[in-house]
């Protein structure tokens, strides 16, 4: 992790999967400019988890705003465009309402791509290349080209795909390109389909912004080894989100609030003229320096594929932080914005994808440790996990990790008994 973790307190776990662990609240940082005004208005009126509202508010951000803002990391160029999962339990994650508080704002915001822009189900590669596509040609008949059909003018597609499991079991089918069309279209690359039936076609410059809802169950029975180690998954942000509050009566808006607050995205995004390559200020990289061994020493197995595309999911977010700042620099509070939401999204996908070979109990008892070189006690380290999950479990993993370097010492506390901590001995 990039930060250290939160004060302990007790997290309930994902319903009755006892073998999941929620992730510690966005820290403030990620609450900050306009993505944080947004959820701000919404957040007290509303069901929704706020994790969801600020995370599908930037992807949808950054399919507005289009592909000229850019960041190069070495030679690849990758553009503000998102792939964001939401995973919930069922109804209850209020994952559709964490959608339509977004989708109101954006609409008022850039409301030609609220009505051209955004198509709902992911069905298949061979889709997302025709609605992209470019021009095709025949010759003409003094041999010059001339044009069959119009291609797409306007690159910027947003897909929201609320059963994400059926996409997930797409993919699943013999020869089928949508993984390949997905991750193609994440890296900006030009998309192609060479179908015998439906004719060539190429979509050059696309500009994909997907979200996708799934329950966790969907996911884990859905979501194929191949994707999580192909790089299918870890071109997604993960966002574990429960229900808020309980609000019997709905919430209320105020209407004039949220036209105000579109207005000044709008300004905003406007202010972005033209092609714009970011980089970072030298407190920026100053700040990235600090983190950046820590973001690319990713886990072994299914959490770390998951998540091994930490540098430009990172910077990808910061250059957004940015763009609602009508900046053409990454600032340092950009960065450290976007490492909040990458930690939260690290934690999301430790929640999901610990189910995939790792001991669930044991991954966060390490990462607890981690972010607690001083030590800590057996009852700081239950309050972590809170009260949902036997002692034994957690004494049981303990003695699990003197392999890796885990020691329990004893310190004197001045009076009474010394105090017996747990630390790793590196």
């Amino acid at each position: 992790m990039s930060r250290k973790m939160d004060t302990p307190q007790e997290q309930p776990l994902l319903g009755s999967l006892d073998t999941f662990f929620w992730p510690q609240p966005l820290r403030k940082e990620a609450f900050r400019g306009l993505a944080g005004d947004v959820v701000r208005l919404i957040e007290p009126q509303s069901e929704a988890d706020p994790a969801a509202l600020l995370l599908q508010f930037l992807a949808g951000v950054g399919s507005v705003v289009g592909r000229d803002p850019h960041y190069i990391v070495e030679a690849d160029r990758h553009g503000p465009n998102l792939f964001v999962c939401v995973v919930g339990q069922s109804a209850l994650a209020r994952k559709g309402t964490s959608w339509g508080q977004v989708e109101r704002i954006l609409k008022l915001v850039d409301p030609e791509w609220y009505e051209n822009c955004i198509n709902y189900g992911l069905a298949s590669g061979e889709v997302v290349i025709e609605l992209l596509k470019d021009p095709t040609y025949v010759d003409g008949p003094d041999g010059t080209p001339a044009i069959l059909e119009q291609g797409v003018k306007d690159k910027r597609l947003f897909m929201l795909e609320t059963e994400f499991a059926s996409t997930l079991t797409i993919m699943k089918r013999p020869n089928n390109l949508l993984s390949s069309v997905l991750r193609n279209a994440w890296d900006g690359r030009t998309l192609r389909n060479n179908s015998k039936t439906q004719g060539k076609l190429k979509a050059s410059e696309p500009h994909l912004t997907v979200v996708g809802h799934i329950t966790f169950d969907e996911l884990r029975g859905e979501l194929s080894d191949t994707a999580i180690t192909n790089g299918f998954a870890n071109r997604f942000l993960w966002c574990a989100a429960k229900r808020s509050k309980s609000l019997p009566e709905g919430g209320y808006i105020d209407p004039v609030a949220i036209e105000d607050l579109a207005a000044m995205i709008r300004m905003k995004l406007r202010e972005i003229k033209g092609p714009t390559l970011y980089e970072m200020d030298e407190e920026a990289k100053s700040e990235w320096r600090l983190n950046y061994e820590q973001i690319t020493d990713v886990e072994d197995g299914a959490l770390g594929a998951a998540t091994s595309r930490g540098t430009p999911q990172i910077l990808r977010i910061a250059m957004l932080y940015a763009v609602l700042d009508s900046s053409p620099v990454i600032h340092a509070e950009h960065l450290i914005a976007a490492l909040a939401v990458w930690d939260y999204c690290l934690e999301s996908a430790a929640a999901v994808f610990s189910n995939h070979g790792g001991n669930p109990v044991l991954d966060k008892l390490r990462m607890i440790l981690l972010d607690n070189p001083e030590g800590l006690s057996q009852t700081e380290i239950y309050r972590y996990f809170g009260s949902n999950i036997a002692a034994s479990r957690i004494s049981m993993a303990l003695k699990e990790l003197e392999p890796e370097g885990l020691i329990c010492e004893s310190r004197p506390t001045g009076r009474g008994r010394p105090k017996t901590v747990w630390r790793f001995s590196y």
